[in-house]
């Protein structure tokens, strides 16, 4: 797309100085990833202001800046009073002229993979403009948004929320017109202080769906089943799990160790998915439910799963040495880090699993808990080994060895450098191993030590 400075000063209600008859093509809130043409967008931070970067990103190929101070930049500008709020006016003006369905995917654990899942899928029948990564903030969002072209037929964004008043900001600018939830649980609660709390605010989206609309929600979690009556009139509500209750259903789960799995969905169509986890099927059963909505044959869906992507560092696999290890660090939750101990014990079937641990971050008071609890989790998950990293994985190996797991099969490190050194001289060909960890504990430097490409 192409917009005017003219035309956005117009929808932000700014105030352009320059041509205001220039053009952008694009948009970046980072100037190291401006690309010629963008609309630079200056966001003041906790950390840095985006207005010190406005020359760098000008140097980059910026056409034009959006800011709420002067910048000493040879570029036009379009100055508004809140760069934050302008963009996302911008963002909820280019959705509303969008005319085909928006799919905006919620939850506390699976977000990214059923967007990608859900993307992928309606590929096969659509043009789809989907959410890159893990753009699901109010920065992310629109983002997404305005990277829409005119040939696009769907969009597909993720929605992320982390502290109470998200959803009111997000949910407006996305107003979709099918809202996927994949689950809820104890993440943020640092924020939250409650996983009613999260579930609260998450099941606000509800409000923003297009009364036409469609709500996808997961029926094996006991926190979304309130969805049905929650749902604003005229919307319809279809179900997905395990369970031959559910609208969208598996049905003969048969796990395939690291190749994946295998499902008939609804009892009549053979899906192979080619990713491991039982929650996994889950992220596929709401894209398949996402593709049932939008008109898409279950044999198209079927032959789409068959060939989803792998996310960086989602259920990644990779295999050296004889050793086969499960790249999975690009987050963690009490809930996220069991459904991983769980798929490791599942796919090794029968090999020795090494489960290495870090930090779950924003547990607030729980933390200590929780951290305790995955440890002794990992015992009635059959894992063999634990090694923990950081303050959190120390705690992890507590609960542990509290659980009865032998001091030569639990080990604590403080740096990746010492956890990657000792699993370079321990692991052993055969076996099977987990790096799990919030994303601010860099959990793929450990993989790097390993001569993993992470």
């Amino acid at each position: 797309m192409v917009y005017t400075l003219k035309y956005i000063a117009e929808v932000v209600h700014g105030r352009v100085d320059g041509d205001a008859s220039a053009a952008v093509s694009g948009f970046a809130v980072d100037s190291r990833a401006v690309r010629p043409g963008d609309m630079f967008v200056a966001l003041p931070g906790g950390r840095v202001d985006g207005h010190d970067f406005a020359g760098a990103a000008a140097e980059a190929g910026a056409a034009a800046a959006m800011v709420s101070r002067p910048v000493e930049v040879d570029v036009p500008l379009v100055t508004v009073d809140d760069p934050l709020a302008a963009f996302l006016a911008l963002a909820a003006e280019r959705r509303a002229r969008f005319t085909g369905p928006v799919v905006a995917v919620t939850g506390s654990c699976g977000k990214t993979t059923t967007k990608d899942f859900v993307a992928h899928v309606l590929s096969q029948a659509y043009n789809v403009c989907a959410s890159p990564g893990n753009y699901n903030t109010e920065v992310g969002l629109p983002l997404s948004i305005l990277a829409l072209e005119n040939d696009d037929e769907v969009l597909v964004v993720e929605l992320g929320v982390s502290a109470p008043g998200d959803m009111e900001l997000l949910g407006p600018v996305a107003a979709p017109s099918v809202a996927v939830f994949t689950c809820v649980a104890p993440t943020h609660i640092e924020f939250f202080k409650s996983v009613e709390a999260v579930a609260e605010e998450k099941l606000k989206l509800l409000e923003y769906v297009k009364s036409d609309g469609t709500v996808i929600w997961n029926a094996d979690d006991g926190m979304l089943a309130r969805v049905p009556e929650l749902g604003p009139d005229g919307v319809r509500t279809v179900s997905y799990g395990f369970s031959g209750d559910a609208d969208v259903f598996a049905a003969r789960y048969e796990p395939r160790g690291f190749a994946g799995s295998f499902f008939v969905l609804n009892g009549e169509t053979p899906i192979e998915l080619p990713i491991p986890g039982r929650f996994n099927v889950y992220n596929a059963l709401a894209a398949a439910a996402v593709a049932g909505v939008l008109g898409v044959e279950a044999e198209t869906t079927a032959d789409a799963i068959r060939t989803v992507p792998t996310g960086e560092m989602r259920t990644e696999v990779v295999e050296r040495g004889g050793v086969t290890y499960v790249l999975d660090c690009y987050n963690s939750s009490p809930r996220a880090a069991a459904e991983a101990l769980d798929m490791l014990a599942e796919a090794a079937s029968g090999r020795r699993t090494v489960a290495v641990l870090g930090e779950m971050l924003e547990m607030g008071e729980i933390s200590d808990e929780e951290h305790r609890r995955l440890g002794k989790r990992a015992l009635e998950h059959g894992i063999d080994v634990i090694v923990g990293l950081g303050a959190g994985g120390a705690l992890i190996i507590e609960g542990a060895r509290e659980a009865g797991f032998e001091p030569d099969t639990t080990y604590a490190f403080e740096t990746h450098g010492e956890t990657g050194a000792f699993l370079d001289a321990f692991l052993k060909e055969g076996d099977t191993v987990l790096l799990k960890a919030s994303r601010g504990v860099r959990m793929e430097l450990v993989a790097r030590e390993l001569g993993l490409d992470a």
